[in-house]
């Protein structure tokens, strides 16, 4: 505890399960950095946050993916796309 400021700080210590950060994320998906913003302010994406920065767990994130690949040909997972011709 900081004498002065009477606050505990809390040392985050990686177990390299843990992604920190937007660009992190991103890295780790292949996409760019503004496209998992605006996926964890829809709720598209199983992240938490540590204060105010998006953290998620890669093992979550395989989990995640792994499910998502489940519900191709879906109904909704083909919403907007188009028909093969022929």
């Amino acid at each position: 505890m900081n004498k002065d400021t009477g606050l505990t700080m809390v040392k985050i210590v990686s177990d390299g399960d843990v992604l920190y950060g937007a660009s992190a994320i991103a890295e780790f998906l292949g996409l760019p950095p503004k496209h998992i913003y605006y996926r964890v302010s829809v709720g598209d994406l199983p992240t938490f946050r540590l204060g105010a920065i998006i953290c998620a767990r890669r093992s979550t994130l395989h989990a995640w993916m792994a499910q998502q690949e489940g519900t191709v040909g879906t109904d909704h997972s083909r919403a907007g796309m188009m028909e093969p011709r022929g």
